[in-house]
């Protein structure tokens, strides 16, 4: 049969059971290449995963028999196919009684080396009944599907109507219990997928489970968080189990639910990395009002607000009266008030390794326990706490005789005790070289402790930038090698 069904191309594409040159990896690497293509391209993915009951114990004779005829196979086989399966009889035993012989007229008789085969011959035109992928590993079957839209959701509906067909056709009955959909749990939202907008998703992403991730390129920043919402209301499928939607304030969350009310009933959590009401800029008047208002209208959506500092969290709130004192007349009420419940303070969670790279320091603590005790799932698993690092590192610490506090663990200090050799001060500067980090003030401070005498290390981090704005240039000619 094999020799027959092999060349002629017979067997389904789809089928990675019982045939040699196809194993369970192979269907893997099938399955994720179509999966990744998917998913990088922004879409998203719904799964079947079905499981037959019972399917080798269940397969009909007579069924079995006209499908081998329909591929062709010799008579001659067929006929001895025929003669293995029938005359075969079965009686039921309850202690000492026993039910009368009865004639089996399905199933595929166990330890034999046709069982496998004739089972995945029986099965081999379940795939091509169906318009969406469709992946099978003997009885193991996963249906899957892009959807985008109400009609994707619809055709893969029809598929499954075409799978009970299928099965109530040739009596092949599914375990209802075992069969399971698989969607995301969590739709991850960033318009602006750059700089530690995209380390936050990213981890996020790391560290949940069942999680969605639709994100758009970090360009023209303005345009993102202007239109970002229409796009990607296009982009979320209807067909979908969230339950959580975290997305950052540069996404204008209120008009996103506007465009998708499906999503209204979601735990919505909303991030600040900044905020706009007090964001600095070079002159007042160039501050567009859109962007602050956007943030507020977002906040009044949001089931839960998110800030990286307590300094922009209050900073946001106690701006928010006089930045709508903008608007001309018909001024909101009391906004704050209505906001500052939903608030709460997580510090921008990082993911680090200690300088030996056998010990991991995932995330930092947020303000307070109280912080997070109603919080959902999402932030559970994102807060990525330090906890036992921290507590160790402390605890190592010892003072010296003189009273000093120093770390036994930390080799250059123990090197410098030895050697009477007290370290220069580092100072590091980790952030953008622009504007709204104000670099001058920062390093007028750094030139009068040059010009003091004082002897210390500087590191200038962050991007870099083709034209170095205001004292970096000096800046740079003070730093030491390291």
């Amino acid at each position: 049969m094999v020799s027959h069904m092999r060349p002629n191309k017979l067997f389904s594409d789809y089928q990675f059971g019982f045939l040699s040159g196809r194993w369970t990896t192979l269907q893997l690497l099938h399955v994720l290449e179509k999966w990744t293509k998917i998913l990088d391209n922004g879409g998203s993915i719904d799964t079947v995963y079905l499981d037959f009951m019972k399917a080798f114990d269940t397969v009909p004779h007579k069924q079995l028999i006209g499908k081998l005829k329909s591929y062709g196979i010799a008579e001659e086989i067929i006929s001895w196919v025929k003669s293995f399966l029938s005359g075969r009889k079965q009686q039921l035993r309850v202690n000492s009684s026993y039910s009368e012989f009865k004639q089996v007229t399905s199933g595929i008789p166990q330890g034999s080396i046709l069982r496998p085969i004739l089972f995945v011959i029986y099965i081999n035109d379940l795939p091509e009944m169906l318009d969406s992928n469709c992946y099978m590993f003997a009885d193991d079957t996963k249906v899957f599907r892009q959807i985008q839209t109400t009609d994707d959701n619809d055709a893969l509906q029809r598929d499954l109507s075409h799978i009970e067909t299928w099965s109530n056709t040739w009596l092949l009955r599914f375990h209802l219990d075992k069969c399971q959909i698989m969607k995301a749990d969590v739709l991850i939202i960033e318009p602006f997928y750059g700089g530690s907008h995209k380390q936050m998703v990213d981890l996020l992403q790391s560290k949940i489970r069942d999680c969605e991730v639709m994100t758009m390129k970090a360009k023209k920043w303005h345009w993102r968080a202007r239109t970002g919402a229409l796009y990607l209301s296009q982009q979320i499928p209807y067909s979908h189990n969230y339950r959580t939607l975290f997305a950052s304030s540069v996404l204008n969350l209120a008009e996103l639910i506007a465009l998708r009310p499906d999503l209204q009933g979601l735990t919505k959590i909303l991030y600040f990395h900044e905020n706009q009401l007090v964001y600095p800029i070079k002159k007042q008047q160039d501050r567009d009002f859109q962007y602050g208002y956007n943030q507020i209208i977002s906040c009044m959506v949001a089931d839960m607000v998110v800030f990286n500092s307590k300094y922009n969290m209050e900073s946001f709130l106690s701006s928010i009266r006089t930045f709508l004192n903008l608007i001309p007349d018909y001024r909101p009420k009391a906004l704050d008030d209505a906001i500052r419940p939903k608030c709460q303070v997580l510090y921008f969670p990082l993911d680090l390794s200690d300088r030996n790279g056998d010990q991991s320091i995932e995330g930092l603590k947020p303000e307070s326990s109280a912080h997070i005790n109603n919080t959902d799932n999402i932030l559970s698993d994102s807060q990525c706490q330090i906890g036992d690092q921290l507590t160790k590192s402390q605890d190592s610490d010892i003072k010296d005789k003189e009273g000093n506090l120093t770390c036994a663990k930390d080799p250059c200090l123990s090197e410098a005790k030895h050697s009477n050799f007290v370290k220069p001060l580092h100072i590091v500067w980790a952030h953008r070289w622009e504007h709204d980090k104000d670099p001058d003030t920062f390093f007028e401070v750094v030139t009068s402790l040059s010009e003091s005498g004082r002897e210390f290390d500087l590191s200038v981090l962050g991007e870099q930038y083709t034209d170095i704005p205001g004292n970096k240039g000096t800046a740079l000619r003070m730093q030491k090698p390291l």
